[in-house]
């Protein structure tokens, strides 16, 4: 448990990724959103900044563990349903999901688990379009619309099938769900850790000297890459190093540039 000004950051008790971690207000939800402006922002904003720091710290565990690194989500339940019995009143509380975009856990049981993170479904609400809701911009009955947060608008959304959010395959049960959740976050690891790999190899190739003699060695013209390291060929060298004493050999090859004085 980590504590902050307002927010206190706790391992989620049944993680739905790999990494799962909440950042909890001491405010409801929805007594948040009937506040002025103001107080909305600054909350979110506060919960958004503890959000990053947590996320920041699951992406250096991503590197020390698994040696690469993935998407990490923030937002929130539209219906919030945990009670915070370790803090007072026993209260529902507002709690940001701090989670790794992989849903590969033993928690993960039934579909209404899979469909309230599912990204892009509905359920779940990235704390940056929360905070969306209040730019100037918006239209005010689209943003009462939205802070309502009625359950009858986002229950229905923990119903429909089970679709994988990365290639779109529907699934009818969870087993076979979570394999194919497995092998896709596989691929994705095997992907990025030869992506790293091929940027290590660069590294290390662009800073050996023997590499980049190598480099100068390939833009030399064959002829003279196969003579003297100097690149220049042995019977040349003389040509080179000591004048011309050969008498010019017409009148042509006497001209100086003077003579067009």
């Amino acid at each position: 448990m980590y504590h902050a000004a307002t927010t206190i950051t706790i391992f989620d008790a049944f993680p739905k990724s790999i990494f799962h971690f909440l950042v909890s207000e001491l405010m409801n939800l929805r007594t948040l959103l009937k506040c002025d402006k103001a107080r909305i922002l600054e909350v979110l904003d506060n919960l958004r900044a503890e959000g990053r720091s947590m996320k920041s710290q699951i992406e250096e565990e991503m590197l020390k563990r698994y040696g690469f690194k993935w998407g990490v989500w923030m937002g929130f339940h539209s219906v919030q349903s945990m009670e915070c019995a370790f803090l007072p009143l026993t209260s529902e509380y507002i709690h940001l999901h701090v989670l790794s975009a992989d849903l590969c856990s033993p928690a993960m049981k039934v579909k209404k688990h899979f469909n309230s993170f599912r990204p892009g479904l509905g359920f779940f609400l990235p704390i940056d379009d929360v905070i969306s809701w209040f730019d100037d911009d918006v239209d005010p009955s689209y943003r009462d619309m939205m802070i309502a947060l009625k359950p009858s608008r986002y229950e229905p959304y923990l119903k429909e099938d089970m679709q994988c959010w990365r290639c779109n395959e529907v699934f009818k049960t969870m087993p076979k769900l979570k394999e194919h959740l497995q092998q896709e976050w596989d691929k994705e690891a095997s992907s990025e850790k030869a992506k790293m790999e091929r940027k290590l190899k660069r590294k290390h190739v662009e800073g050996d000297p023997a590499s980049n003699e190598d480099k100068v060695e390939e833009t030399l013209p064959a002829k003279k890459r196969a003579t003297d390291p100097s690149g220049v060929e042995p019977d040349s060298k003389q040509q080179l190093t000591e004048p011309d004493t050969k008498p010019p050999s017409s009148e042509a090859d006497k001209s100086s540039p003077y003579d067009i004085l």
